[in-house]
């Protein structure tokens, strides 16, 4: 899918005819360093910057391709997702509007986890990257940050941290998981996820790339990608990279005629980590043996489906487990309830969706991502690298749902990611043209 922005006609005014265009030049651009920087959310006073740059880039970004619309000749299909996306985000608004908690927490929650943000960049994102050169940008840019976050995270734990940049990922202040690969996020999950999103999205760099020297990178990418993840300590990540790597083993031609040479990387890889990291034998012996963190998602859990008893059509409102979870915990008849449980998230995504929303809420919002991701993994792709972009997906879709089930996945960064690759994915099913371009049909 081409755009042509139209010609400008003698006496028409520059402002008019340049802006739209410059728009429709750039904001894939500024789409894409906001994806980037989405890393720093809930940091940048740490890096020294006041505001929330990544939100800001997005909207911009986000608000120039929507303007260019009737200039370049596309529009948006309506879809059955479309409305379901809406009625999901309506019936969230007014969760936390009648429990009357609509903070600021629980409004960047709406944002990120559910939600604006991501299910705009899912209708957007075939606009913002509807040619093959916008995709390859994208995947490259994230090609760059897996080798990014792969060298800093195998630095922090293994040195030398002077690679370790931002400096606050060194400060165990700032944050939680300092014991392990947590990367700009200051979390393990979060940096694992995005290590596994990255690593997919080189996956792509090498399989479409034309330039040899970015499918090197690519190759790096993923090798750094597989090692670091090792290194987040996290069992949720662990079963998710296995899984993603056996879903598009299986599934994609051209990655299962390479699995043995790859199984040989990782086999690699993850010897060069053990050998490298002093201690690792006892720090993945402790991270396996924790029930700490077993008995937390245990009582989370059926304090979850308490809350799914006692208020099956409403919920206890959005954004709310945490707050009301000591009303719902039980001891529980083979594990104790820790200190930390009565102030806990449901540590499963789609139990906390019932839990929050009650089961309409939780049933709009499971039939908007069934209708946006799984949809985008069983359609036919209807452009030349779709077949590499819905392997990237498939790795990174299995690798978010393991998280989903073991946490709250409450991070910007992979959440944005799975929506804006669905977008991507599906393509001309959510966007198409007006025909020809105007510039060819004012020629006529």
């Amino acid at each position: 899918m081409s755009t042509v922005a139209p010609a400008r006609s003698a006496g028409t005014p520059w402002l008019p005819y340049a802006v739209p265009r410059l728009c429709d030049r750039y904001s894939h651009l500024v789409v894409t360093a906001g994806l980037v920087l989405t890393c720093f959310s809930g940091w940048w006073p740490q890096v020294g910057v006041p505001v929330p740059l990544d939100r800001a880039l997005l909207a911009v970004g986000l608000s120039a391709r929507v303007c260019t619309l009737r200039y370049t000749g596309q529009r948006l299909q309506a879809r059955p997702v479309h409305l379901i996306l809406a009625l999901c985000l309506a019936w969230a608004t007014l969760s936390a509007l009648s429990v009357g908690t609509f903070q600021r927490e629980d409004f960047f929650a709406l944002l990120d986890r559910l939600g604006v943000v991501t299910f705009l960049l899912f209708v957007l994102s075939p606009l913002v990257y509807n040619t093959k050169e916008r995709r390859r940008l994208l995947a490259r840019a994230f090609t760059a940050f897996a080798v990014y976050l792969g060298v800093v995270s195998i630095a922090q734990m293994l040195g030398p941290h002077a690679l370790v940049w931002p400096r606050y990922i060194l400060d165990p202040s700032v944050g939680i998981h300092f014991e392990r690969a947590r990367g700009p996020y200051l979390e393990a999950v979060a940096n694992g996820l995005m290590l596994l999103f990255s690593g997919a999205l080189a996956g792509v760099t090498v399989a479409r790339d034309p330039s040899r020297a970015w499918r090197l990178l690519g190759v790096a990418a993923i090798g750094l990608s597989i090692a670091a993840s090792v290194l987040t300590l996290t069992r949720a990540i662990w079963v998710g990279s296995v899984l993603a790597a056996v879903a598009v083993a299986t599934t994609v031609p051209v990655v299962r005629r390479l699995a043995v040479p790859l199984a040989g990387l990782v086999a690699v890889m993850l010897a060069l980590a053990y050998a490298a990291l002093p201690g690792i034998h006892e720090l993945l012996l402790a991270r396996g043996s924790d029930q700490y963190s077993l008995w937390d998602r245990l009582n989370t859990n059926w304090a979850a489906l308490r809350m799914i008893e006692t208020h099956p059509l409403t919920g206890v409102g959005w954004h709310q487990s945490s707050a009301r979870m000591s009303d719902f915990i039980r001891q529980g008849p083979t594990y104790p309830v820790t200190s930390a449980t009565a102030s806990l998230e449901v540590h499963n995504v789609f139990l906390s969706r019932l839990a929050e929303l009650g089961i309409p809420g939780a049933a709009l919002w499971i039939a908007g991502l069934a209708g946006a991701v799984v949809h985008a993994l069983i359609r036919r792709p209807d452009h030349a690298d779709g077949v590499a972009w819905r392997g990237a997906l498939l790795a990174g879709s299995v690798a978010w749902g393991a998280a989903a089930m073991f946490g709250p996945v409450p991070y910007a960064q992979p959440n944005y990611l799975l929506w804006c690759m669905a977008g991507v994915v599906l393509g001309s099913y959510l966007a198409s043209q007006y025909g020809e371009p105007r510039s060819e049909r004012a020629a006529a």
